[in-house]
C-alpha cells in the first residue's frame, strides 16, 4: 500500500489506510508469530548467525518469537528487555541458553554483549512502526528514529540484515528510504497477513530486508 501511495492516490484512502494501520499497532499478534514469519526467517537467518530479537514487540513486552526462534534451533539469540523488567529472570529459568539484555534498542553501546559488529540478523516486528505511532503521538521525536537506525547498523556485521516486519504506511517507507539508501541491499516480500491466532488482518504485511555492506552509511 505505501508503494501505492507514492503514485497519485485518493487522500481519504490514504486516511483511512493510516487509520487503520494505527489500530492494529498495539497487537504483536497482528505481525504474525514464527509459524507465519518461518519462510522469510529461515530465508535470511541461518541457525549458526548471532540474532537480536528485540524482547518487546509494538511497545509490549514479548518473547514468543526469541523462544520460537530458539525451539527452532536458532540457539544464538538476543532478547532485549527494559531495564525495570523481571520477565528476563523469568524467561531465563525457561530457556535457559537464551540472552538477555537491559535497555532499548536505540541505546547498547554499554551493553559487553553488543558490541559494534557483532550479530549478523536483527529483527524488528513492528517496532519501527511502534515508534513511529509514538513520534505521530508525541511521545518520541524523529531523533528516536534516527538513533534506532544508527544502532542497527553500528549492531550488525557486513554482509548482517535487518528483516523489518511492518505495515509500511507512507511514512515509515520514507524514512526506512532515506535512512538506508546509501550502501544497503533492499529486498522487499509481501507477506500474508495472517496473525499468530489464525486470524485475518485487512492489512498488506511487508518485510523489508536490508542487507549492510562496507558501503553502508557513506554518502
Amino acid at each position: 500500500m505505501a508503494l501505492i501511495h507514492r503514485s497519485s492516490v485518493n487522500p481519504q484512502l490514504k486516511e483511512g489506510y493510516d487509520k487503520l494501520v494505527n489500530e492494529h499497532v498495539g497487537s504483536s499478534s497482528c505481525y504474525g508469530g514464527y509459524k507465519e514469519l518461518h519462510d522469510v526467517l529461515h530465508k535470511y537467518c541461518k541457525k549458526t548467525d548471532r540474532i537480536l530479537g528485540p524482547g518487546c514487540t509494538c511497545g509490549r513486552e514479548d518473547f514468543s518469537l526469541i523462544e520460537e526462534l530458539y525451539d527452532a534451533g536458532y540457539h544464538s539469540v538476543v532478547g532485549i528487555v527494559s531495564s525495570d523488567s523481571s520477565s528476563s529472570k523469568r524467561k531465563k529459568e525457561r530457556k535457559p541458553g537464551i540472552e538477555f539484555v537491559e535497555g532499548q534498542l536505540h541505546d547498547l553501546k554499554a551493553q559487553d554483549n553488543c558490541c559494534s559488529e557483532s550479530f549478523n540478523v536483527v529483527i524488528d516486528r513492528g517496532e519501527l512502526d511502534a515508534l513511529h505511532k509514538d513520534l505521530s503521538s508525541g511521545q518520541r521525536t524523529e531523533s528516536n528514529i534516527i538513533k534506532y537506525f544508527e544502532e542497527i547498523q553500528r549492531l550488525l556485521k557486513v554482509g548482517g540484515r535487518y528483516l523489518c516486519f511492518t505495515f509500511a504506511t507512507v511514512h515509515v517507507l520514507d524514512k526506512l528510504l532515506d535512512y538506508f539508501s546509501s550502501g544497503w541491499f533492499f529486498r522487499v516480500h509481501l507477506l500474508d497477513t495472517q496473525t499468530s491466532y489464525r486470524k485475518q488482518v485487512p492489512l498488506p504485511l511487508f518485510c523489508f530486508v536490508l542487507t549492510k555492506t562496507k558501503f553502508s552509511g557513506q554518502c
